[in-house]
């Protein structure tokens, strides 16, 4: 992979990772990291066929904050369809993790044109998930047993790692959030996007009438974002669920 600072229109910079050849992959990190946390998968996928396009979101790793009037989480979506159009491409297979999972599917049900297939990694979408946003919001006590659990997570599977494994994720992890502990204010904006994204029920119904191709990847014991939301993703969408 290659890595770019790309200039877009109206002064905006985005951060992103090419390499490969072949059929256009995108790929959408999650909340807190950035497309360098991915670098060994996203080259193993490029050795498997495809052009990897790995921009930074908004307000992570090298790509800025949005404008105060750009605050929905359609803007973020729109940041990553000029970055592709700048990029010339038009149409490609979209991977995302989590909240770039939610990009996805908001990109795939307004932008179906541009999507060849939809890959969802633990995407944070699904009425389970959207509901504990919104009750979230009305308890302190429940966005904070929230929190606790994507720490548990967090920390938790990468114990289990060989010490070799272990210190190269320590450090990418670390790197990631050195790089977004810059710019604290494009974690709030992306946190603040996600939670006045609202019920995303109908936009996964969307991707069932584009008749998008589409895969939803889930871990069972995943503490964010709870299995069911996976079960009701891949319903909705009418998606294969692994």
């Amino acid at each position: 992979l290659t890595h770019h600072l790309l200039s877009l229109d109206h002064g905006h910079r985005v951060g992103v990772s090419v390499g490969g050849a072949g059929v256009p992959l995108v790929f959408l990190h999650g909340f807190g990291l950035n497309r360098r946390a991915y670098v060994r998968l996203l080259s193993r996928l490029g050795g498997l066929g495809f052009l990897i396009i790995a921009p930074d979101a908004a307000g992570h790793g090298e790509t800025p904050g949005l404008p105060r009037g750009a605050a929905a989480l359609g803007h973020r979506v729109q940041l990553t369809l000029r970055t592709l159009d700048a990029l010339g491409v038009r149409k490609a297979v979209f991977l995302g993790h989590s909240m770039g999972g939610r990009m996805i599917v908001d990109l795939a049900a307004r932008n179906p044109e541009r999507v060849l297939a939809a890959v969802l990694l633990n995407a944070a979408a699904g009425a389970p998930f959207d509901e504990s946003i919104a009750t979230g919001l009305r308890s302190p006590r429940k966005v904070a047993t929230r929190l606790l659990a994507a720490a548990v997570d967090a920390h938790g599977a990468p114990a289990r790692l060989p010490a070799a494994e272990l210190t190269l994720y320590l450090r990418v992890v670390a790197g990631a959030l050195a790089r977004n502990a810059r710019a604290p204010l494009g974690l709030s904006g992306a946190l603040r996007a996600i939670i006045g994204s609202g019920d995303f029920t109908p936009i996964l119904a969307a991707m069932r009438r584009h008749r998008l191709p589409t895969v939803v990847v889930h871990g069972e014991k995943d503490g964010v974002v709870p299995f069911e939301s996976a079960h009701d993703m891949a319903e909705r969408a009418d998606a294969a669920l692994y």
